[in-house]
């Protein structure tokens, strides 16, 4: 039922992606398959061993000749969450309205970037994750999670990476961008 310039996506876990895979090749002709597409999850490890952290996007094309595309981004400021400004000189700021809208520039010397949460999402981290943070001249605690790595991988905080968010006693989010 696509049109001849319609696709179908296929989101799957690792544990079965090749079957689907043949499956799709079956379907759909592999001359027609367009693109393995990684999606990053974020959630806690549920694994005994190495815990899956992707899921998978399998793109088919009805007809990959007639494929119509259009590109997600059309400017840095276009991608969803990446509101904020880091300077050289290490401060930050959020993007005015007229930047979000591009009726304004972004400067070119800042470097857009979304903060992300850097607590785990597991139910009980483990002791090596629960640990306090100094930043900003302040201790930062993970809450009943802990953090999504432990100390001796922990360098956010102290490269400037790092942003402080919230209420009260703000969660330290990692800077990505």
């Amino acid at each position: 039922m696509l049109t001849e310039s319609g696709s179908c996506f296929m989101q799957i876990g690792d544990e079965n992606v090749h079957l689907v895979r043949s499956l799709m090749d079956e379907v759909f002709g592999s001359e027609n398959f367009v693109s393995f597409i990684t999606a990053t999850k974020t959630t806690g490890a549920t694994s005994a061993y190495l815990p899956g952290a992707a899921d998978y996007l399998l793109w088919y094309a009805k007809d990959i000749d007639n494929l119509k595309y259009r590109t997600s981004w059309r400017s840095g400021t276009d991608r969803i969450g990446y509101t904020w400004l880091r300077f050289p000189d290490g401060s930050s700021r959020g993007l005015t309205a007229a930047e979000r809208r591009g009726e304004v520039d972004v400067p070119s010397e800042a470097r857009l970037y979304k903060p992300d949460n850097i607590t785990s999402q597991t139910v009980r981290g483990a002791a090596t994750t629960v640990f306090p943070v100094e930043f900003e001249d302040r201790e930062f605690f993970p809450g009943k999670n802990g953090w999504k790595t432990n100390r001796s991988r922990d360098g956010a905080a102290e490269n400037s990476r790092a942003v402080a968010q919230g209420g009260e006693q703000p969660p330290v989010r990692q800077v990505r961008g």
